[in-house]
């Protein structure tokens, strides 16, 4: 389970996924006798798509065999939307998948989420904690909503 929850982990942080988390990943790998325990519970969870990717790309980083045959089995199980978003990152790059793409293309694919859809109207409509957080104290709070607003959809730095 521990790869699961460390796969999952590195994609759920702002930005790209740093080097610390696929190595992080092919340290938990080389202690695991085979991958059928983290292909199960990555199933059982729906968490084909984020798991699967991580494996494969930490199996092509570091020519890890146990981590590409998680890959191999976990990606082979993937829905017609997520098949879609694994090209597209095949043909882009690792840096292609977002956390935004990663959740919609789940949804899409009627993985279970803890959320839902509501995932998705949080990145128009931030949570007011969020706005607080994250804007100036000194504008009026309908400004600091359409400015948190704007950055949640890249419209604004």
């Amino acid at each position: 389970m521990a790869f699961v929850v460390s796969a999952v982990h590195s994609w759920v942080h702002a930005g790209r996924p740093q080097l610390i988390y696929w190595w992080e990943l092919k340290l938990i790998a080389d202690r695991l006798e085979d991958g059928g325990d983290v292909a199960r519970a990555a199933r059982e969870l729906g968490l084909e798509l984020p798991v699967g990717l991580a494996a494969e790309y930490v199996g092509q980083l570091w020519e890890q065999p146990l981590c590409s045959e998680i890959g191999r089995t976990l990606l082979a199980d993937l829905r017609l939307p997520e098949r879609i978003a694994l090209r597209w990152v095949r043909r882009k790059g690792i840096d292609a998948m977002s956390l935004e793409l990663l959740y919609v293309t789940r949804l899409l694919a009627r993985r279970p989420s803890r959320m839902g859809w509501k995932s998705v109207i949080r990145r128009a409509w931030p949570h007011a904690g969020i706005v607080e957080d994250t804007t100036p104290e000194d504008l009026p709070w309908w400004r600091r909503r359409g400015l948190a607003t704007m950055r949640n959809l890249g419209l604004k730095k």
